[in-house]
């Protein structure tokens, strides 16, 4: 176990101690969680469709990306971070109750959080720009959610 995690996770012996515990923890557990029932279905709706539209739209969102990446090969820039431009590009474009703030604020905190240290500014700056020209070619449209 402790060599697949050095290989899939570098860095992770900083939490070792942490997730070996919730590891014991949740295979001892009787009650066995159902992941499944955590998210609504409108949760389930939107992932299931983001999901759809980033592999369905690949060519598009990358014909937007590629040239954003100043001087960064994409096979060099790491994939969470391309998937996570390919995400912020699918919900400019195809999921007009998403406000644009709301897309590129939760997509540099995802970057912070699982990506490199220099992700968050990275994500910030290319899908900031990617927006700019989208709404200079009156591509986004976005409108009130329906409550």
């Amino acid at each position: 176990m402790v060599s697949h995690f050095n290989d899939e996770l570098p860095g992770w012996e900083d939490d070792q101690e942490l997730i070996i515990m919730l590891m014991q923890n949740f295979f001892k557990s009787t009650a066995r969680v159902n992941f499944q029932n955590l998210l609504s279905g409108e949760k389930k709706e939107y992932a299931q469709d983001l999901l759809t539209a980033v592999i369905e739209k690949q060519a598009p969102c990358m014909e937007l990306i590629e040239p954003k990446l100043n001087n960064w090969d994409k096979d060099r820039v790491a994939l969470i971070d391309l998937l996570l431009l390919r995400m912020g590009v699918c919900e400019f474009l195809f999921f007009p109750t998403i406000p644009t703030k709301v897309t590129i604020n939760e997509y540099i905190d995802i970057a912070k959080q699982y990506s490199t240290p220099q992700s968050g500014q990275f994500v910030n700056g290319v899908l900031d720009n990617i927006l700019k020209d989208l709404e200079k070619e009156d591509r986004v449209r976005k409108m009130d959610r329906k409550n």
